[in-house]
């Protein structure tokens, strides 16, 4: 009767199952989000202002490609958090409390690499400029100057979309180019 119950091989088996269920789930439509399996798409404003030069130029700019090839230099891309806002609650005796009245998002922070003429700085410092007129230093609409991202999630069957609506490039970080790395 001893032979033929094993505990130690009871308990390997049942290791085994519970690995397996894990790897399962790794490996399920369900799984992890995989790193440099996305795609990016700049869909920038078209303005049609007759003033704003800058409105002429990112329609070109559409035109040619440059958003697309832009977009295909992403390196990395950071998805923004979602804030509650809050104020004090001053209607109640006691501690004061915090009540939240909203929700912001945080900024979108996104990695290019810049070809050697740097066109893809220009894309976004062409759109920055479709928000004021530089001419008359007069600020746009808000309509003017806002496009839209979308950011395509590849796994392994399907493809999860995720979208990013009506945003603006707000700030352009600098670019770091060493001077070492020239001669190597």
């Amino acid at each position: 009767m001893a032979d033929r119950f094993n505990l130690g091989s009871f308990i390997e088996s049942a290791a085994y199952a519970a690995l397996d269920e894990i790897f399962a789930e790794f490996r399920s439509d369900d799984g992890f989000a995989r790193p440099s399996r996305y795609e990016v798409f700049f869909f920038p404003p078209v303005s049609r202002s007759q003033t704003n030069i800058f409105a002429q130029i990112m329609g070109q700019t559409v035109a040619d490609q440059t958003a697309r090839k832009t977009a295909l230099r992403c390196e990395s891309f950071e998805f923004p958090g979602r804030n509650l806002d809050s104020a004090p609650d001053t209607n109640i005796y006691g501690p004061e409390r915090e009540i939240v009245q909203g929700y912001s998002y945080g900024d979108v922070t996104a990695v290019f690499q810049c070809s050697s003429d740097m066109k893809e700085k220009r894309f976004f410092e062409t759109w920055q400029r479709l928000a004021y007129n530089p001419q008359t230093w007069s600020m746009q609409y808000y309509n003017d100057y806002t496009g839209s991202i979308k950011i395509f999630q590849f796994n392994s069957i399907t493809i999860i979309i995720i979208r990013n609506s009506k945003r603006n490039t707000k700030s352009i970080g600098y670019i770091f180019i060493p001077i070492l790395e020239r001669f190597s």
